[in-house]
């Protein structure tokens, strides 16, 4: 489980839009006025022409202003030193934690890995084949960094399910956990997916060194710089997450950076006024325990994506 603190990240989702969004301080809705709250909210956005996902993409409601940023929606930062050193992963069980400025670190890191050691192209498709991992927001940005697109699978699959999901969305690499590694092993073998693609996230390493952990997949050779990827914020893909496959296979669904852009500020819409960044016993915010899957929309969009009010 991982807890996801408050404070500290809203306006870096929306770092790729040409305003940032605040709470009222004032407004403390209760329960009965929650619909009539979320609603207004949502029509002034609309109003603002600030959502629009692939639905209405050809409605009337016009493009999502996007700034002159050219990478994903998570690596440009424009709030206080403050927050740039604000916990906002913490895991309860290992006591390791991130700040923004860690997770940001981190993620331009793996980023620039991907591309130094595996030649990583835009559109390239990285798996994520694990539990919920303190690790996961900084993979998934490092990959956004390189232009490429995650896919999360279900932990819980065996080795056809998972080959069927690699081989659909065309993955070149796969992360996992150390005691997931064998079935992920199989399935990438399947697929021929290459053994040495295969990285390890979270606290474990392989006791004899011949998978890498994620932060050893770096640019050390210090002679070629690398540079964000640029993308189309409409177009490009973020996701490929897949449905459950309750009536036959899963089937693969395609989310540009536009859509979670648009997810994250409906969800700043339903929670203005209930979270906030100087709420708690400490005023160290409200926090939030993840114990939704990351490898389903829910836990990424409304968990490890969640909106904050900006400091």
């Amino acid at each position: 489980m991982v807890q996801v603190s408050h404070s500290g990240f809203f306006s870096c989702l929306l770092s790729t839009l040409s305003l940032t969004f605040y709470a009222d301080s004032n407004t403390n809705p209760t329960p009965t006025s929650q619909s009539c709250l979320l609603s207004r909210n949502i029509h002034w956005l609309i109003s603002q022409k600030q959502i629009c996902g692939a639905s209405c993409s050809k409605g009337r409601i016009k493009n999502i202003p996007m700034t002159r940023a050219r990478g994903p929606y998570i690596l440009t930062w424009q709030s206080s030193i403050t927050d740039y050193w604000t916990v906002i992963y913490h895991d309860p069980y290992t006591k390791r934690s991130y700040t923004y400025a860690q997770v940001k670190s981190t993620a331009i890191d793996f980023g620039k890995g991907l591309k130094a050691l595996w030649d990583w192209q835009k559109d390239d498709v990285l798996a994520l084949f694990t539990p919920n991992c303190i690790d996961t927001p900084a993979i998934t940005w490092g990959c956004h960094w390189a232009g490429g697109i995650l896919s999360p699978a279900n932990p819980s699959y065996t080795v056809d399910e998972l080959a069927f999901q690699l081989k659909d969305c065309g993955a070149k690499a796969v992360v996992t956990q150390l005691p997931l590694y064998e079935t992920t092993k199989k399935a990438a073998t399947k697929v021929g997916i290459q053994e040495n693609r295969i990285i390890i996230m979270g606290d474990q390493r392989d006791p004899e060194g011949v998978v890498k952990h994620f932060t050893s997949i770096r640019n050390i050779s210090g002679t070629s710089r690398y540079r964000r990827t640029k993308i189309n914020p409409e177009e490009d893909l973020a996701f490929l997450v897949y449905s459950s496959g309750t009536t036959g296979h899963p089937k693969g669904v395609m989310l540009t950076h536009r859509n979670i852009v648009a997810n994250v500020l409906m969800l700043k819409a339903g929670e203005s006024g209930n979270l906030r960044w100087n709420n708690g016993p400490n005023r160290e915010g409200d926090k939030i325990l993840a114990f939704l899957p990351f490898f389903h929309i829910y836990g990424k969009g409304c968990l490890r994506s969640i909106p904050r009010r900006a400091s």
